[in-house]
């Protein structure tokens, strides 16, 4: 007879609620255990996620870096690899190359030779051989030093015809630059009073209208030497204590005359400084300016250096150019012209 198992009261019911309260909480537990796993292992996923792009951006060394770090020994340094990578070269080009380099070899063998038969035939050459040809250059052609000068021929100059009486006054003179200094010694002795005539002797013939003016230290344009004659007639004035000089030449042509005189008086003062400073000096009635006035009707320019009549007259008469040093002495000749 088997054994009759008795059912356990009701009140017994209680524990069991308790057992689910109880694994209740058990599982809550356990829950919270995976969450907090889950949320560790998504924390390191993200860590790990998040260097590795780190990682990747650093960029891997270069093997040979490596290798020269792990190895003890050092090599040489290596050339710098060109930026360009070569190419290799063409049959083409090889045979271009070929041919410029035998033609620069060929090039310096020819000149080694050319120049080995110079030095020798330069060598040996007789020494003589120069000298006769530069004796045969200086025979030939002299040097320009040696060559002859061309001579001018003098100016004939006809016999002087006097622009009107006045005693005479000859002055020997080797040539026109004795002029001046004979006249200054004239003007020093005591010259007979009033108008002279001053004529010059010479060993060839009497000195031209040129050779006066360069004699009496005067320069005048070009213009005005065009208009000039070879007569002319060379004076002194004496009047108590005034010594004066002056001349008298003829004209070819009166036209544009007084144009050129008065163009000529900006430089006129200049011109004739060394003939003016051998009569007299400048006093207090210097004036740099020309004025005007007239003798007689002829008209006249002069330029005052001095109270005592002395200074630069000029005019035209009778296409005749009258230059003197005085006022006086101007007026006297004009009367005579």
């Amino acid at each position: 007879m088997e054994p009759e198992f008795k059912q356990s009261p009701t009140p017994k019911e209680e524990p069991t609620e308790e057992k689910l309260e109880f694994l209740k909480r058990e599982e809550v537990r356990t829950m919270e255990k995976d969450i907090a796993k889950i949320r560790e292992e998504g924390a390191k996923a993200e860590q790990e996620h998040i260097a590795k792009p780190k990682e990747e951006a650093v960029p891997p060394k270069k093997p040979e870096v490596v290798l020269m770090q792990q190895s003890s020994f050092t090599p040489p340094a290596l050339p710098k690899r060109p930026l360009i990578p070569r190419r290799p070269l063409k049959q083409r080009e090889k045979l271009f190359i070929r041919i410029v380099a035998g033609g620069i070899f060929v090039f310096l063998v020819f000149n080694a030779v050319a120049f080995g038969f110079w030095f020798f035939f330069k060598k040996n050459a007789p020494v003589k051989q120069p000298a006769q040809d530069t004796q045969k250059e200086v025979v030939i052609t002299p040097p320009p030093a040696m060559q002859p000068r061309p001579v001018e021929p003098l100016p004939v100059v006809s016999p002087l015809i006097p622009f009107f009486t006045a005693p005479e006054q000859k002055l020997a003179l080797e040539n026109q630059d004795e002029l001046l200094p004979k006249l200054q010694e004239f003007l020093a002795s005591a010259p007979a009073l009033g108008l002279t005539n001053i004529t010059l002797q010479t060993k060839e013939n009497p000195l031209s209208v040129k050779e006066l003016l360069y004699g009496l230290q005067i320069t005048i344009p070009q213009e005005l030497t065009a208009k000039l004659k070879e007569n002319y007639m060379l004076f002194s004035y004496v009047a108590g204590e005034k010594k004066r000089l002056g001349f008298v030449v003829e004209l070819k042509d009166t036209v544009e005359i007084q144009e050129i005189l008065s163009s000529f008086e900006q430089n006129m003062e200049d011109s004739t400084a060394s003939f003016f400073a051998s009569i007299g000096q400048k006093g207090s009635a210097y004036t740099s300016l020309f004025r005007s006035t007239s003798y007689k009707g002829v008209p006249v320019r002069f330029q005052t250096f001095s109270m005592i009549d002395f200074g630069i007259v000029y005019g035209v008469i009778n296409n005749t150019l009258l230059f003197t040093s005085s006022m006086e002495s101007f007026q006297k000749v004009a009367d005579l012209l």
